[in-house]
C-alpha cells in the first residue's frame, strides 16, 4: 500500500466524519422531527365517531419501534371501523415517555370501554407504572389491549404468539373483556 493510499484514505475519514456524517445526522434528524411533528398534528386529540356510545381510548405512540406505530397505525384505525362494536375512539399521541407515564392519572380513563396501546413495550410499562404504584399494585382502570408498534414486541408476542395487529385486533373480543373493579 503507498503512502498516497493511507494518506488519502485519512483524509477521506476525516472529511467524512467531519462535514459529510453531520450532515447526514442532521438531515435524518430533522426529517424525523417533521415526521413526528405532523403525525401527531394529524391524529392527536381526534375523535372517530361511532354508533355505539362506548368509547375506546386509542394511544398512539410515534417514536416506538423507529416510526413503526406511525407505518401501522392507519390500519388499525381501519381494523376498529370495522368491528360490528363500531366503537367511539378517541385518539391520543404521546409527544414524550413522561406523556404517557402519566397519561392514566392525569386524564379521566375511567369512562372509556378500554384501552389499546399501539407502541412498545417499555410504551405499556411506562402506562402501568404510575397508577399501579399508586393502587397497590391494582389496576383500577379500563383493561388495555397492546398492539405491537415497537422494535422487539416481547410483550405481544407473549400476548398474542406471531400475530399481526390486524389479527390481534380481528380476534379481539369484547366479550372476553373483564372491566378491574
Amino acid at each position: 500500500m503507498s503512502p498516497y493510499t493511507i494518506i488519502y484514505a485519512i483524509i477521506s475519514y476525516k472529511l467524512l466524519a467531519t462535514l459529510i456524517l453531520p450532515c447526514w445526522i442532521q438531515r435524518g434528524s430533522t426529517k424525523w422531527k417533521l415526521r413526528l411533528k405532523t403525525f401527531t398534528a394529524n391524529h392527536d386529540g381526534k375523535v372517530i365517531a361511532g354508533e355505539n356510545k362506548d368509547k375506546l381510548l386509542f394511544i398512539a405512540v410515534p417514536s416506538s419501534g423507529a416510526g413503526r406505530a406511525m407505518d401501522i397505525y392507519d390500519e388499525c384505525i381501519e381494523e376498529l371501523q370495522k368491528r360490528e362494536e363500531n366503537f367511539t375512539i378517541e385518539v391520543y399521541v404521546t409527544k414524550s415517555s413522561d406523556d404517557i407515564k402519566n397519561l392514566v392519572v392525569s386524564k379521566d380513563v375511567s369512562g372509556y370501554y378500554g384501552i389499546i396501546v399501539l407502541g412498545g413495550d417499555s410504551s405499556i410499562t411506562e402506562l402501568i407504572q404510575v397508577p399501579l404504584r399508586q393502587n397497590n399494585g391494582k389496576w383500577m382502570y379500563p383493561p388495555i389491549l397492546h398492539l405491537p408498534g415497537g422494535s422487539t414486541n416481547l410483550l405481544s408476542k407473549e400476548l398474542h404468539g406471531m400475530k399481526s395487529h390486524k389479527e390481534i385486533l380481528g380476534q379481539f373480543s369484547t366479550e372476553k373483556v373483564k372491566r378491574a373493579g
